[in-house]
């Protein structure tokens, strides 16, 4: 064995790549040498390729670099998102997959053999351009979904589709990743550093239209101040005040985001998604109203419908007789889950087999405070064992908890729209929720709803439905 050697398989092997467009494949890396990547004297060792034209000329040495993520041993694999721009021409080419140890050489220079692949380039027509602009996309978020759709939305539409992001959550599947580049707000404003960079940034000042999403600040949001070449869309999915967060840190941030709201002032015009926000940006009276369009959320409802309870979800979490109460969502503070466990208190008074499920995020410190203060709440009111967090669930299994509940309930203080009402009323569950904010419009004739932070007028609710069609599982 040699000190540096690999082998590589992709899977699945792509054929043909858009001109105008990244590619990023999946590509496992198996370290069959003796030295472990980075060694002992931590030499970066990253994922490369080499572009070869079909009459056989190297055309693209010095392919952009792929890190891989951890450190990797020898005998191990390491699967990683191979990120590869197009060569300057179209046509047939061969994609030479190579490891590169920085500064010192390739492994195919030491006769490592590298994975070549046959791959056709398509020429790409001049069509228009959008840049989709947030500070992160996060799968299974309300905001980060929201963007994943409008690159289907303006793909399917014909447009060239670049999305820019200080993060991407690596869940996303990697056919999407390729419409990301994770840019920070200076490498915007001097352009990029990484050759995916500098490519971002060309296209960004090629656009014909800039779309900037907006739920908190972020840097990325300063280069709206120098749009001129594009039409610049400001996407407002509401601030939660930062009186109603649990955390002062946090508070610190939504303070500044409401602040740099004003930013919406370069923006040609405004996407508010309920009538709410659509009033909040023009109490800014840094916009007109008339520039302001409503548009509700686009909600994927495919696998939301009316279904039989999930046996395996119902012997999970112990739900067999009850009736199920469930809230999804973060356990942030405006979200007041402490209401929902004094609510569920005293409707147990009257329907003793009742439980709360909650689903969602209490893992992330914040958020973990907020759970653990309403099980101390739950315990004080003789309901523990009758409260139960199921900690985040994937979006493609949210239907099977949908439909083991009876009625959705939430009791947040602040919603710019509310999708998991949606979600619920799809899988024909009725909600209760707070008649504040956004809402009373999202709920509509699909439920009831209570004064804020009125946790008897919330348990009176649910009694009247359970009342009139009682449901245990």
């Amino acid at each position: 064995m040699t000190l540096y050697s690999a082998h590589y398989l992709a899977a699945p092997t792509p054929v043909s790549m858009a001109h105008d467009e990244l590619l990023v494949m999946a590509v496992t890396v198996t370290n069959t040498g003796t030295a472990a990547w980075p060694d002992v004297d931590g030499v970066p060792i990253n994922l490369g390729y080499h572009w070869v034209d079909g009459a056989g000329q190297m055309v693209a040495f010095d392919g952009q670099r792929t890190p891989l993520g951890e450190r990797v041993l020898p005998g191990a694999s390491v699967t990683v998102g191979l990120r590869v721009l197009p060569p300057e021409s179209a046509g047939a080419h061969r994609l030479q997959v190579d490891m590169v140890t920085e500064g010192v050489a390739w492994l195919s220079w030491q006769g490592v053999a590298m994975l070549e692949l046959p791959i056709t380039v398509l020429a790409a027509a001049p069509r228009p351009r959008v840049c989709l602009i947030n500070g992160n996309c996060v799968a299974n978020d309300a905001v980060g979904n929201n963007l994943r759709t409008k690159i289907q939305f303006f793909r399917a539409r014909g447009y060239a589709v670049d999305a820019l992001v200080e993060y991407l959550d690596p869940a996303i599947p990697l056919a999407e990743q390729a419409f990301f580049t994770v840019l920070s707000g200076d490498e915007l404003a001097k352009g990029g550093r990484s050759p995916q960079g500098k490519r971002a940034v060309e296209r960004f000042r090629a656009a014909d239209l800039v779309v900037y999403d907006y739920s908190t600040y972020y840097p990325l949001l300063e280069s709206i101040r120098s749009v001129r070449h594009a039409t610049v869309l400001f996407d407002y999915h509401g601030v939660t005040p930062p009186e109603l967060w649990g955390t002062h840190e946090n508070a610190l941030e939504l303070a500044e985001a409401q602040r740099q709201v004003r930013l919406v002032k370069h923006a040609d015009y405004a996407i508010a998604h309920s009538r709410y926000t659509a009033a909040e940006l023009a109490a800014t009276g840094l916009i007109g109203p008339d520039r302001i369009s409503v548009l509700p959320y686009a909600v994927p409802l495919a696998d939301f419908r009316p279904a039989a309870p999930t046996p395996e979800v119902v012997a999970q979490y112990g739900l067999a007789g009850q009736h199920v109460l469930l809230y999804v969502g973060r356990m942030a503070g405006n979200k007041r889950i402490g209401d929902l466990v004094a609510a569920l208190a005293l409707v147990r008074q009257t329907f003793p087999n009742t439980v709360l499920l909650l689903v969602g995020d209490n893992v992330f410190p914040p958020f973990a405070q907020e759970a653990e203060a309403a099980l101390r709440q739950a315990q004080a009111l003789g309901c523990a064992d009758r409260v139960i967090f199921t900690g985040p669930i994937a979006h493609a299994d949210l239907h099977r908890f949908y439909n083991v509940s009876v009625v959705y309930v939430t009791s947040s203080l602040h919603e710019g729209f509310c999708i998991p009402v949606i979600e619920a009323m799809a899988c024909g569950k009725p909600v209760v929720g707070t008649h504040t904010t956004a809402l009373p419009d999202t709920i509509g004739p699909g439920g009831l709803t209570f004064p804020p932070r009125d946790a008897a007028g919330l348990a009176a609710q649910v009694c009247r439905l359970l009342a009139n069609a009682p449901v245990l599982i």
